[in-house]
């Protein structure tokens, strides 16, 4: 992954979603949530369901248009 474009990654959970394995209540509805901002100004709502790999392949793919557009304007 290239890290160097990304400004900063917010992470939100539910803590009383099945996947946080909590026992707690489950009665909240508030969503999970993964927002990334890159130096470009973009930014990304990733869906918390898509998994780990999923994320990676997002981030990277804009990652890797950065890395072109940084490439040229060096050359």
């Amino acid at each position: 992954m290239i890290s160097r474009f990304i400004t900063e990654i917010k992470a939100s959970f539910n803590p009383f979603s099945p996947r946080a394995k909590s026992l707690l209540p489950r009665t909240t509805s508030e969503p999970d949530a993964l927002l990334v901002k890159f130096k470009d100004g973009k930014e990304m709502k990733l869906d918390c369901d898509m998994g780990i790999k999923g994320v990676i392949e997002e981030i990277d793919r804009h990652s890797r248009v950065l890395q072109k557009q940084a490439d040229l304007s060096d050359g």
